[in-house]
């Protein structure tokens, strides 16, 4: 009954013909199966009780919590013939293994190394997580220990196409994503443009190599306390 309701809502939203099947229209919409979601509610309630919405989890929120489509300002650069396009440079990576999983940042201004960090998390958390943590992670650096750089214009180096596709899909709501969407707002206020662009990983671009060292030594890093 909830995957037909489901179902007639996804039609509604993609304006797509009745023959056109539930999961297709959720991969077109951008919206998780309702079973899935009801599977991933009830598991989490089970292990951590009703307090899992007061934790910073990737669950979605609510949207009273969400910006105003109008107020997403993420601007992707499809121009990869520069690697270092702007004064400030962000390379995000992120890593899952047996190990653990990790976050990696690199931050270069005109072109020298001046920031790395590295970030444990929790082994439930996926790759996906690990490398949109990552950008947020390095938003909030530059935001508050670099806002009083002149030349204001940033570029989000990442080789993760799902987290650029979740941030430009106006369906996605999770924590990672909406707090993604917020920094960028709020740097925007201060001055700042922030523009995202995917790398291919494993090329030997500096920055990106080296924040997948970073992401790796981190998941394994024990003495690096779980964010």
């Amino acid at each position: 009954m909830l995957t037909r309701v489901q179902r007639l809502i996804n039609i509604k939203i993609a304006k797509a013909y009745r023959m056109v099947s539930n999961e297709a229209l959720c991969i077109i919409t951008g919206l998780n199966p309702i079973h899935i979601k009801i599977k991933e509610t009830a598991e989490l309630y089970i292990g951590i009780g009703n307090s899992y919405k007061k934790l910073q989890i990737d669950h979605d929120k609510p949207p009273k919590q969400c910006l105003h489509p109008a107020d997403r300002t993420i601007v992707i650069d499809t121009d990869n013939t520069q690697e270092d396009p702007t004064h400030v440079n962000v390379y995000t990576d992120g890593s899952k293994s047996e190990q653990g999983v990790g976050a990696g940042i690199v931050i270069t201004r005109t072109g020298i190394t001046t920031v790395e960090m590295m970030y444990r998390m929790n082994t439930r958390c996926t790759n996906n997580q690990a490398e949109a943590f990552a950008i947020l992670k390095a938003l909030e650096y530059i935001h508050t220990k670099l806002d009083n750089e002149v030349d204001k214009v940033t570029t989000v180096h990442t080789d993760s196409m799902t987290t650029l596709e979740s941030l430009n899909n106006m369906y996605k709501h999770t924590f990672l994503t909406e707090e993604i969407r917020r920094i960028v707002q709020e740097m925007g206020s201060r001055g700042w443009t922030t523009r995202f662009r995917w790398t291919k990983a494993h090329v030997g671009t500096t920055g990106n190599g080296l924040a997948d060292k970073l992401a790796k030594e981190a998941s394994s890093k024990i003495e690096i306390p779980i964010s």
